[in-house]
């Protein structure tokens, strides 16, 4: 599955922006053209964080409509709050 290996990327780049600190919150942008559905890359997520952290952090997936957009076909990790 395409979102299982996103999240398993995601989760890592979120883990060494904490360093040391739980993760509790992430906030993601996906690309108008990166075929990534956001309710799969949710629940992709949801279960690594579990089976690392033990815990889920809270979630916020915006969808960019703009084809032209910096990170229109793929997922941008653009917040991790600690």
């Amino acid at each position: 599955m395409h979102e299982q290996g996103l999240a398993r990327d995601l989760v890592t780049y979120a883990e060494t922006a904490a360093g040391d600190t739980t993760v509790r919150s992430m906030r993601l942008e996906i690309g108008v053209l990166s075929g990534v559905a956001p309710d799969h890359l949710r629940a992709a997520i949801e279960s690594e964080a579990r089976s690392r952290w033990g815990a889920v952090p809270s979630l916020e997936i915006l969808v960019a409509q703009d084809p032209a957009a910096r990170g229109a076909g793929g997922v941008l990790l653009v917040g991790v709050g600690v």
